[in-house]
């Protein structure tokens, strides 16, 4: 029996009220603080049925990064010829998956705080190959030439990430999902004539 079969025989509407439990329980107080009992009580079942459901903690936390990753990944589509553009869209594919899943983006960003080197790399494998085929079906559609000369894909690809990972951080708790969006846009309308020739600016 994998670990979570007991899991995946309940009811899809169950499922999705202990993981979204589970997500915003890790993602206020962090993997070593977070109780089974507390996760258990904001599902609105028993801790016994949780542990049930998933032997260990470990094992929750595990299946949640996986769930994460992989609901991201299912929503990625090809982008356009404009990097700033598909850097755009990745961010409001995150917001809807995220508005889907209360909880989501603290739970993933509490990975940043993570001191636990060994779950950390346990994600690390999960993770490996996905963000890579999620950004190349993204980006695949590239025009790179638009940037201006001596800037290279890295820094470019960095800055935007930056930007557009701070607007989430800092607005997802003070402004509805619309505003957020329209916050991403404005910036990525900076960097845009920051980043581009003028031709294409």
């Amino acid at each position: 029996m994998l670990p979570t079969d007991n899991f995946d025989k309940i009811l899809p509407e169950k499922q999705q009220i202990v993981l979204n439990a589970a997500l915003t329980c890790f993602g206020r107080s962090g993997y070593k603080r977070t109780a089974m009992s507390e996760i258990a009580i904001g599902a609105g079942i028993s801790k016994a049925s949780l542990f049930h459901y998933f032997n260990t903690k470990k094992e929750l936390f595990i299946y949640l990064y996986r769930y994460a990753c992989d609901e991201i990944l299912a929503e990625m589509v090809a982008g356009t010829e404009d990097l700033i553009e598909c850097v755009r869209l990745g961010a409001q594919i995150k917001i809807r998956v995220m508005k889907k899943h209360p909880g989501m983006y603290d739970f993933l960003l509490s990975l940043v705080t993570e001191t636990d080197g060994a779950l950390l790399e346990e994600l690390k494998q999960i993770n490996n190959g996905k963000v890579e085929r999620g950004m190349a079906l993204l980006f695949c559609n590239v025009d790179w030439s638009r940037f201006r000369e001596g800037l290279d894909r890295t820094t470019a690809m960095n800055l935007l990430s930056w930007v557009s990972e701070g607007c989430i951080k800092k607005y997802s708790a003070t402004k509805s999902w619309n505003e957020l969006t329209a916050e991403i846009d404005r910036y990525m309308g900076i960097m845009k004539n920051v980043l581009y020739k003028e031709a294409y600016q």
